[in-house]
């Protein structure tokens, strides 16, 4: 339902006077100039509302005024959006003049505000940040920024001391203008979290980026994913990692390395301290590639968390990584989804997770995984007594992988959470899956949508039955399955009785 204007007359009249409400979200209301100036008028005298959320309206110049005034008086709003409004240059200048006054605003959201190139609206935000002091997070996503722009907000970001959040993900801002940003990371000393991912920095722009992160101590988060960063922009990443002490998180998903690019990041794990996330999902890094970062990861440290989603590393890489796991003892959590890792590769990770002491959050769904390799995940549930959580989506248990994957829950004390989505899954297997939740005393959270659960048979009764008894299980998703009223009626009756939990 979308409000027209008489509607939000009421609304705005509501909050005129209501003195309980903190968080208003109107998005997707074809709010227009009238609607805007209502909301205006209810903002300049309200003194509760915290965050308003005006995103995909139809917002434009007149109405971006409209909005400013009131925050130029309003003293309780710390959050809005005005995301996917076309508010263009006028719309900012204005809002950029509110900036400049406004004492409570701490977020603000302008993604895809349709600002022109170099304009004046992208001025006046910029000449807002030099003298605003309570604005801490930023989004400019989607804003057509080139390197004019970047050049604006590098000077602004220079002398700003509030600002700890920047998003530029999807400008064109470029090789040249990282030259800009580069110069703002090496004297800002309040950012904390840049996101430059999709601007078409490549090479060039990378290693400029890269030189000023040496110099860079404020920076914890860095995201520079689908920039076309190949091998050459990758060479110096070893120096960085090592002279930078701050950063934590590193995203590089979506680029162009190749054997040596993923080289320069195994040197690079291997003198790193500080760096704890490294998000490297699809970089179609391959065999030969992953040997270099299980290389370096064995002997890392301080990654916690590392993301290698849709890499194709394949049985082969997957052998390397068993040999980092069995002696790294400081990741905690490994993604390996849509890896053809198959059943040779799903075997070596789950060998490693024999002697592994660290990992407690697994994900090696989407990888072609059938009854064969499921064997071992049974037989590495008997021993494991640090996995958390395990991710098998959208492979192949069927009827046998179930059975091993259920023997192995009937011992297994400390797995939590079971994610078997899209996995073949038919009724025979429910026996399986009812004997083991009757015994199994951690679980709490177990997927299975989207498989072919018919419910015939009475085959829902052996889960029912041992809901009735489980007293750890509290979200059960049987979504997306084949079954009917009959299987519906059997759950029921153990939502009924059962302890509490959610299906």
């Amino acid at each position: 339902m979308q409000l027209v204007d008489d509607g939000l007359r009421l609304v705005a009249e509501a909050l005129k006077v209501n003195n309980t409400l903190t968080s208003l979200d109107l998005s997707s209301n074809n709010i227009e100039n009238e609607g805007s100036q209502f909301i205006s008028e209810a903002l300049k005298v309200n003194s509760t509302l915290e965050s308003l959320n005006l995103t995909g309206n139809n917002i434009r110049a007149e109405g971006s005024h409209f909005i400013s005034e009131a925050l130029k008086v309003n003293n309780t709003l710390t959050s809005i959006s005005l995301q996917t409004n076309a508010i263009g240059a006028r719309g900012l200048e204005c809002i950029g003049e509110a900036l400049k006054v406004n004492k409570t605003l701490t977020y603000l959201n302008l993604r895809g505000s349709d600002v022109a190139v170099g304009d004046a609206g992208l001025r006046c935000i910029g000449e807002a940040l030099k003298v605003n002091n309570t604005l801490s997070s930023l989004n400019l996503q989607w804003n057509n920024i080139r390197e004019e722009g970047a050049q604006i907000l590098s000077e602004a970001l220079k002398v700003n001391n509030t600002l700890t959040s920047l998003d530029l993900r999807y400008n064109k801002i470029g090789s040249q203008g990282s030259q800009f940003i580069s110069e703002l990371m090496k004297v800002n000393n309040t950012l904390t979290s840049l996101d430059f991912s999709s601007n078409n920095i490549e090479d060039e722009g990378s290693q400029i980026i890269f030189e000023a992160l040496k110099a860079n101590k404020t920076l914890t988060s860095l995201q520079l994913d689908n920039n076309k960063i190949g091998d050459k922009g990758l060479q110096c990443i070893a120096e960085v990692f090592k002279a930078n002490k701050t950063l934590t998180s590193f995203y590089f998903s979506f680029n162009d390395f190749g054997v040596e690019g993923a080289q320069c990041i195994g040197e690079a794990l291997k003198v790193n301290t500080t760096i704890t996330s490294l998000n490297l999902w699809d970089n179609e890094i391959g065999k030969e590639s992953s040997q270099s970062i299980a290389e370096g990861l064995k002997v890392n440290s301080a990654i916690t968390s590392l993301d290698l989603n849709g890499n194709n590393i394949g049985d082969e890489g997957a052998q390397f990584f068993r040999e980092a796991l069995k002696v790294n003892n400081t990741l905690t959590l490994l993604n390996l989804s849509r890896n053809n890792l198959g059943e040779q590769g799903s075997q070596f990770i789950i060998e490693a997770l024999k002697v592994n002491k660290s990992l407690t959050d697994l994900n090696i769904g989407d990888n072609n995984i059938s009854k064969e390799g499921l064997q071992f995940v049974g037989e590495m549930f008997q021993v494991n007594n640090t996995l958390i959580s395990l991710n098998l989506s959208r492979n192949e248990i069927g009827t046998e992988g179930s059975q091993f994957i259920c023997e192995g829950l009937k011992v297994n004390n400390t797995l939590r959470s079971l994610n078997l989505k899209s996995n073949l899954i038919e009724d025979a297997s429910l026996r399986f899956f009812g004997e083991a939740l009757k015994v199994n005393e951690t679980l709490s959270s177990l997927n299975m949508c989207g498989n072919y659960i018919r419910g015939e048979d009475r085959s829902l009764e052996f889960i029912a039955k041992a809901l009735k008894v489980n007293n750890t299980l509290k979200s059960l998703d049987l979504s997306s399955n084949l079954f009917g009223d009959e299987g519906s009626a059997f759950l029921r009756e153990a939502l009924m009785t059962g302890p509490i939990f959610t299906v």
